[in-house]
């Protein structure tokens, strides 16, 4: 709604879709300290609309969503307040019936470019070297053992009671393919052939679960030289896992009309009904 970028999202058991924080684009160009937004949204599916919910108790860009013993969680993010950017500790709680957000306890460190997904009641939060644990019913966080490869601004999924955590940004700011596992019920991280992706292509990925299977959603830049002039081109790609050859095997790429992305979506996995859609292509 309104433009609003950089968003928490979520799909819920019940298949509400759910936006929250954020910010809206400055008209001046040499703005880049973005002020945060307490947007939250709930998607109406009948009349294909955003309808305005409770805003959040602390604006933030970049928060995550998590669904869990059946209420909505924003966790992390950042502002740009005071001496600049700033990471949040914060965690807030809403609860659909009431329409309203209580402060619960706060993470064990601050972040903006975390992962979170919920297990059985317990929401599990990664960035870099930081992984934790936050159980809802005791408002407690605990802490668990890292992933060997640290790195932040990758991408966590749930698939087969495992926490598939994939990509993302190194110490040294090289970004990496790497693919690592974290299987739950033993407490045991391993790790899983890289993304087939090339460094040069700029890949932008979201991962999802569709259909009991994981999928990437992939925006890759191509380069042609054409009578020696460059052209650029962006192909957006649907990629399927088989676990069990651990391989990354396109199902699909969207046609050449439909616009270019960008790097400002978000992509989730939602029943829609077809009826109450508006046709854009």
């Amino acid at each position: 709604p309104n433009d609003l970028r950089e968003v928490g999202i979520l799909v819920s058991s019940e298949n509400d879709i759910y936006i929250a924080g954020g910010y809206r684009p400055s008209n001046s160009e040499v703005c880049i300290d973005h002020r945060a937004e307490s947007d939250f949204w709930q998607y109406e599916h009948a009349g294909n609309r955003w309808l305005p919910r409770a805003p959040l108790l602390r604006a933030r860009i970049g928060c995550r969503l998590v669904h869990c013993c059946g209420k909505l969680f924003a966790l992390g993010g950042r502002v740009y307040e005071g001496d600049g950017r700033n990471a949040l500790k914060s965690v807030e709680c809403y609860d659909a019936r009431d329409n309203c957000w209580t402060a619960v306890s706060p993470m064990p460190v601050a972040m903006e470019f975390h992962s979170a997904v919920e297990y059985k009641d317990r929401i599990y939060v990664i960035q870099g070297e930081y992984f934790f644990c936050y159980d809802p019913r005791k408002d407690y966080w605990s802490h668990l053992v890292p992933m060997s490869v640290p790195r932040s601004q990758g991408l966590a999924a749930l698939y087969k009671n495992c926490i598939y955590y994939i990509a993302g940004i190194c110490r040294n700011h090289q970004r990496t393919f790497t693919v690592e596992v974290y299987d739950i019920e033993r407490n045991t991280w391993s790790r899983k052939r890289d993304l087939p992706f090339e460094q040069a292509t700029s890949p932008y990925i979201k991962a999802m679960l569709l259909q009991g299977k994981l999928h990437l959603f992939v925006r890759a830049t191509q380069v042609m030289v054409e009578e020696h002039v460059f052209r650029t081109s962006r192909k957006n790609s649907l990629y399927q896992y088989d676990d069990e050859a651990e391989v990354w095997t396109k199902v699909y790429e969207t046609p050449d009309r439909l616009w270019d992305l960008g790097r400002h979506f978000e992509c989730v996995v939602a029943k829609l009904y077809p009826q109450c859609l508006q046709k854009v292509l």
